[in-house]
């Protein structure tokens, strides 16, 4: 919808939020850091990328709330 002309795509977050990032640290040591988010893009893989102190796509590696990323981890095995 959002490269439909006319639309406007409605962000998930803004620079300046805080957003909630898996961080691996090996094979079995996962970690979730909290990130202030310094732009957001949609991307042509229909996804969006947020970027910290690195790129991630929301709803894979970088999430709204902690909630979101616990859950992420117990529903996909590290």
């Amino acid at each position: 919808e959002a490269e439909e002309p006319g639309v406007v795509p409605v962000l998930p977050c803004k620079p300046g939020d805080m957003v909630y990032r898996i961080v691996w640290w090996g094979k079995r040591n996962v970690d979730i850091r909290e990130r202030r988010v310094s732009s957001v893009e949609y991307n042509a893989a229909g996804e969006w990328v947020i970027h910290s102190t690195g790129s991630d796509v929301l709803g894979k590696t970088a999430f709204l709330t902690r909630e979101e990323a616990e859950k992420a981890l117990q529903e996909e095995p590290v």
